[in-house]
């Protein structure tokens, strides 16, 4: 006889890897917008979760982190939702300020990709496609700024911390649990001013806890 109760588990799997793209499947955000900061940059989620970002087409440090499942699963049912960018966007009803070349592109584990290039989308799920990646680069300018404060401008770790803190709050932060490490690093850090460290500690505090902003 066969196991009914087996049948719903294997369901919920099913639909769960549905939504955050089969094993192998990659998808691919950039924006080439000469004069902001940075004027180019390019996201690539994996199925799994894992990110590179990245501020060059020869970046050779580009920074990784995992997206929440949550992102992730969002992310590749849109994606989905959109037909995988097989077919073009419909152009704007309206005039635009121009705010980028945008691709968006989804490969398959097999290496078939397909992609779709605009400016902007009237589309209100390619607009949420876009605000998650614009995010993302948000998120990083943040991790750069605190890095390169604590490399260059001790001083300035608290200014930076501050920066960072307001954007967590205001849930601009993707994936706040990257940060923890380079938190705990500065409150450690006895060569940091005392408020900074203080103030590192009560971030990565809230972030553990996902008080604010957090997955």
């Amino acid at each position: 006889m066969p196991n009914r109760f087996l049948a719903v588990p294997l369901l919920l799997v099913s639909w769960a890897v549905s939504l955050s793209g089969a094993e192998g499947d990659k998808l691919f955000f950039s924006r080439d917008f000469p004069g902001s900061v940075p004027e180019y940059f390019d996201v690539e989620v994996q199925a799994d979760g894992k990110v590179v970002y990245r501020e060059s087409l020869d970046d050779e440090l580009p920074i990784e982190f995992q997206a929440p499942d949550a992102d992730v699963s969002r992310l590749f049912e849109i994606s989905e939702q959109l037909g995988y960018f097989e077919q073009p966007l419909a152009a704007p009803k309206r005039k635009t300020a121009f705010t980028g070349d945008k691709i968006l592109r989804y490969t398959t584990a097999a290496g078939a990709s397909s992609q779709v290039e605009f400016i902007f989308a009237d589309d209100e799920a390619v607009q949420e496609l876009t605000s998650w990646f614009v995010r993302v680069a948000d998120t990083e300018w943040h991790r750069i700024n605190i890095e390169r404060a604590i490399q260059f401008d001790r001083l300035g770790v608290n200014k930076a911390i501050l920066q960072f803190h307001a954007a967590f709050e205001r849930g601009r932060i993707v994936a706040p649990r990257q940060f923890l490490p380079l938190l705990q690093s500065i409150s450690n850090d006895m060569k940091v001013v005392h408020l900074a460290r203080s103030r590192a500690a009560g971030i990565a505090e809230q972030i553990e806890a996902g008080a604010v902003g957090g997955e």
